[in-house]
């Protein structure tokens, strides 16, 4: 059994050692490169997720998330949704209830 923690010691995780994404990244900024991506992403056992949104400083403003980070084992892919918006494509991906997604 695993246990998950909610917070972490700032010291503990600076003693961690680094890791560096060895596999390829690929900037997506076009809706057809956006298909061909997602058919790749579905065909991989597992996924990792991050968004990356502009920052607000005042309360009740938001931004929306204007890139979309998902990374097999060996391809990172980064969605400008900022460019392209929500194609379907990726709604597809998002929805699909087969391919184990992670995030923090």
């Amino acid at each position: 059994m695993k246990t998950i923690f909610d917070k972490f010691d700032k010291g503990v995780i600076a003693s961690l050692p680094q890791a560096a994404f060895a596999g390829r990244i690929e900037v997506v900024s076009g809706e057809s490169k956006a298909k061909s991506a997602v058919d790749y992403l579905l065909s991989q056992p597992i996924l990792g997720l991050d968004t990356e949104t502009k920052p607000s400083f005042h309360r009740g403003d938001g931004h929306k998330v204007a890139l979309l980070q998902v990374s097999s084992h060996d391809i990172c892919f980064l969605f400008r949704l900022n460019h392209i918006d929500m194609p379907d494509c990726i709604v597809r991906l998002l929805s699909d209830t087969e391919v184990l997604k992670v995030g923090l």
